[in-house]
């Protein structure tokens, strides 16, 4: 419902458009100081900024955390991590974990590595390993299924207390925004799909020598990322020049390759596709043991 403005609030109205006339129809006699040229509907009523009434902004910036509530709150999970030191309770890993509605995150992964098995079936010409692997997730079949909590990880910690100590450990701060982007990934049908990732690592350190995400697996944990990785991207590796000098994520979309590889004691055929780059909404976490 719109009030009939008060009589105050009308007087206080006219004084104010009345100093506006007075500024931009000419000097006040006896002042010497030039007239300010002000545009038509540039006064506001004084109870009013950026279009809305300064009760309605107070209470919204209520709502609004200040950085020094974010600041607090950082402040007190770092707090919560030493302690957990202390205590002996120490996380598995730290990492950057994809953040919002848990089928929305398994919903855009799921669409990026179909995008990616599409590209490697026009560029391989209906390879059965592929068909058979896109056939599956495309049916929620048993190929390739999705992992609970996709992440970065940053430094892992396992039975290793000492790692307590390490700087990149008490230095970790919990809380932090930031974004998980995936120039690529690596897949092996039936086995493993993996993000691979270039992260700022000025903003967030990473021990792992390949930043990676793992976005479903099938017969292989996800620990197995590290080690397709390795047998691409290390000296001696058929993408390693791609990686050391980050061309890697420069490539164009579109980029598919398929590899020969000796991962552990398998040799598989491992497929590396950029159908696009993804891009999800992120923070930093410690992740306990269950």
């Amino acid at each position: 419902m719109i009030r009939p403005p008060n009589s105050r609030s009308m007087t206080s109205l006219a004084a104010t458009n009345a100093t506006a006339r007075q500024r931009t129809t000419g000097p006040v006699a006896g002042n010497t100081t030039p007239a300010t040229e002000e545009r038509v509907g540039e006064t506001r009523h004084p109870r009013f900024q950026n279009n809305l009434p300064l009760d309605l902004q107070a209470r919204i910036a209520r709502l609004q955390p200040s950085s020094a509530s974010s600041s607090a709150t950082q402040q007190l999970a770092q707090t919560r991590l030493a302690a957990a030191s202390d205590s002996g309770k120490l996380p598995k890993y730290l990492g950057i974990f994809a953040t919002g509605n848990a089928g929305d995150v398994e919903r855009q992964i799921k669409e990026y590595i179909i995008s990616g098995l599409e590209l490697a079936k026009k560029t391989f010409h209906e390879d059965r390993n592929i068909v058979d692997c896109l056939n599956g997730i495309s049916r929620n079949g048993d190929t390739l299924n999705a992992v609970e909590e996709p992440h970065i990880t940053t430094f892992f910690i396992g039975k290793n207390t000492a790692q307590a100590e390490s700087e990149q450990y008490k230095s970790f701060e919990i809380g932090r925004k930031t974004e998980i982007d995936v120039s690529g990934m690596a897949i092996v049908p039936g086995k493993i799909a993996t993000g691979i990732c270039f992260p700022d690592q000025s903003i967030i350190k990473i021990e792992n020598e390949f930043p990676h995400i793992t976005l479903m697996t099938g017969s292989w944990e996800a620990s197995k990322s590290n080690d397709l990785l390795a047998a691409l991207f290390r000296k001696g590796g058929p993408l390693n020049a791609e990686w050391s000098n980050r061309d890697f994520k420069e490539l164009n979309n579109g980029f598919a390759k398929k590899f020969q590889l000796k991962v552990g004691d398998e040799v598989v055929t491992a497929y590396v596709v950029k159908p696009s780059t993804l891009s999800m909404h992120a923070e930093t976490r410690a992740q306990y043991s269950a």
